[in-house]
């Protein structure tokens, strides 16, 4: 009886531990995961502007390496400024990158401009917990069509898993989600210019510029084709060049109901140039972006903003 008694005993204790190891497990998987949308998530151990910091520190700490920072933009304070005065909890957005590996995928598919540099956004939720998210270069290859560039996106997701790791003190991920081949194109406008790619953007430009008293503001201007020319592997890359652009008025709306999607603004637009010359203009639709962050309640301001955005590349390529 005693026997019996002992083994019951063992059982339960084998048993509560297994199920403490679910529970650990568990917490791993909260702390760092691959959603299907194509965005990594981790949780940071440290406040937003250190873990920002962090992440900052180790990209100019490797700058010999080719890693460089393009921008740095708080949604939350350009909604505090914006006509909402919106209290928007911290979200900021830090575009940063590696032309000697990245530009290995413009020379298979242009349109990966619209998707790069790299993108983190660090925020803080409504249980003041601090995450930290950016794109799998998996999800950017495939969205865009890029199936000969295995070696740059092996190196892209361990450097992106290395380094966020850093930031925030959460665990690597496991990268070996695979992404339907269904995705390829998805949400990506592309249109035709009357012009050339320096026009075409100065024409974007310029009309910004007249509604800027609206809220509208460029908010950076970057040349792939440069970048890729003045990498190591000096990469001879036909005209492609990014622009990006916000209305905080208009896009504020979108961040009050889920923060995530400030990792897809500012608005993004990459004008480029083909093998026949011909000038082409690719952006993400406003719709597509809204149902990637499960956004249902802003009809109203997914309309204007694709509205504006159609005004501008409009107005960019000359079709009036």
């Amino acid at each position: 009886m005693k026997k019996y008694f002992l083994l019951i005993s063992l059982l339960i204790l084998f048993h509560a531990c297994q199920s403490e190891g679910v529970k650990d497990k568990d917490m791993q998987v909260s702390e760092s995961y691959v959603s299907p949308n194509g965005l990594v998530y981790k949780k940071s151990k440290y406040d937003a502007d250190t873990t920002m910091n962090r992440l900052k520190d180790f990209l100019i700490k490797n700058k010999k390496k080719g890693f460089g920072i393009a921008l740095q933009w708080s949604h939350s304070d350009r909604a505090k400024k914006s006509k909402l005065k919106l209290d928007l909890r911290h979200t900021e957005l830090l575009l940063f990158g590696n032309p000697n590996v990245g530009s290995h995928f413009f020379t298979s598919k242009q349109t990966a401009g619209v998707d790069l540099p790299m993108k983190a956004l660090v925020y803080q939720n409504e249980k003041k917990e601090v995450w930290l998210i950016y794109n799998d270069p998996m999800y950017i290859a495939v969205r865009h069509g890029i199936k000969n560039r295995n070696k740059q996106i092996t190196m892209m997701r361990n450097a992106l898993n290395g380094m966020t790791s850093l930031a925030t003190g959460a665990p690597k991920v496991k990268m070996d989600i695979q992404y339907s081949a269904s995705i390829e194109g998805e949400g990506l406008i592309t249109m035709r210019s009357r012009f050339g790619v320096k026009k075409t953007k100065k024409r974007m430009i310029q009309l910004i510029k007249k509604l800027r008293k609206r809220g509208l503001v460029v908010a950076l201007q970057w040349s792939h084709s440069k970048k890729a020319r003045a990498s190591k592997a000096k990469i001879r890359l036909r005209p492609t060049e990014l622009l990006l652009f916000i209305n905080p008025n208009r896009c504020t709306y979108l961040f009050s109901s889920q923060q995530t999607v400030g990792i897809d603004f500012p608005v993004r637009v990459v004008i480029w140039q083909d093998n026949k010359k011909r000038v082409w203009v690719t952006y993400n639709s406003v719709q597509t972006l809204a149902d990637r962050h499960q956004i249902k309640d802003q009809a109203e301001a997914i309309k204007k903003i694709t509205a504006g955005i159609e005004r501008i590349v409009n107005h960019g390529i000359g079709n009036k």
